[in-house]
């Protein structure tokens, strides 16, 4: 991570962004400034791609960027590599695209298919009443469909050469979602079930009675101060963190938690912490963004604290004599990290 080139961006807002600007970071490293109808989207190393009107700007698995902008007859949705090739072009306000490359659409008659977006001619049926899709990594996705006297039923799928194949079906099961292994967590009345790949069940907890919560790509919280003390993986189902709230942990052990307070490992079991922060968005395997007093910064948290201060004094010492923006913003984040 070219962490100098997002500090340049970040440090030299557009002035026409100064007050209702949102900056969005996405797990490819592409990042946008938003302001509710407009955004300039940059690139990893800080290069502006494209500035519009953007319905949605969706990073799939592959590293692709997937753009959706209205038009005079409806939406079209485009999606580029990360080296700005285009690989797709779909016009249509009933389509869907999901971050593993699955697509839908849906037709007036209320029947849904499902397709990769390379491929909108091999679509499948999913048939009628599907109410929910929910995409997962590897082609994995699950749906729920309407059955007969107001009943309705889930089903694990994958989408492979063509075809849809299902590979589990949790009985009364009322939603669930993916972890990025593809393990999967199911909430049945009362009660939260987390699956591995191979549809094992390696947890379970009655969430009446216990905060229940993904915190991470693989990682939940659970937690009642007495049987479950923490975050758990949802790759094996055992104790990692025994903590009582936090709202993201990273595969390196740095953790974001409810009291604004981004806390990175120093080894030993010491921790430094960044207090005061906020608008905190994980990106990437170790990418973090955050808000400080009104300065956006992006750090890679799996670089240890004095990498990252040397980096942000070798930018210094080459801003301090012809960018006086840039080096009020440096000084700044250096202050941060002492």
């Amino acid at each position: 991570m070219d962490l100098e080139k997002y500090w340049r961006v970040l440090a030299t807002e557009p002035e026409a962004f100064v007050f209702l600007s949102h900056w969005d970071f996405y797990d490819n490293g592409w990042f946008s400034l938003y302001d509710g109808d407009y955004a300039m989207l940059y690139d990893e190393c800080g290069n502006l791609f494209q500035s519009a009107s953007f319905k949605s700007i969706l990073t799939l698995t592959d590293g692709s960027v997937a753009l959706c902008k209205e038009h005079r007859d409806g939406c079209q949705w485009s999606v580029y590599t990360k080296q700005k090739e285009k690989t797709a072009s779909l016009d249509s306000d009933d389509i869907r695209i999901f971050s593993n490359g699955l697509a839908l659409k849906e037709t007036a008659q209320d029947e849904t298919f499902i397709f990769h977006y390379k491929n909108a001619e091999q679509k499948v049926s999913l048939g009628f009443k599907v109410w929910n899709v929910v995409n997962g990594p590897d082609n994995l996705f699950a749906y729920e469909q309407g059955l007969k006297h107001n009943l309705s039923l889930w089903y694990i799928c994958k989408f492979e050469d063509g075809k849809v194949i299902r590979l589990f079906e949790p009985f009364h099961a009322e939603k669930l979602f993916f972890f990025d292994n593809g393990s999967y967590a199911v909430h049945y009345k009362g009660i939260v079930r987390v699956y591995n790949r191979f549809n094992q069940q390696i947890f379970a907890c009655n969430e009446k009675k216990t905060t229940f919560v993904k915190v991470g790509d693989t990682y939940f919280l659970a937690y009642n101060g007495m049987r479950y003390k923490g975050v758990y993986s949802a790759e094996n189902g055992k104790l990692v963190l025994a903590v009582s709230t936090v709202d993201y942990l990273f595969a390196n052990g740095t953790v974001y938690d409810q009291k604004n307070r981004l806390s990175l490992s120093l080894g030993n079991g010491e921790r430094f912490h960044f207090f005061d922060i906020y608008d905190f968005q994980p990106f990437g395997k170790s990418g973090a963004f955050f808000m400080y007093q009104d300065y956006p910064f992006v750090i890679d948290t799996d670089l240890p604290l004095q990498e990252l201060r040397q980096k942000a004094v070798s930018e210094l010492q080459r801003a301090s004599e012809h960018d006086l923006a840039y080096a009020r913003y440096l000084t700044q984040l250096i202050l941060l990290l002492c």
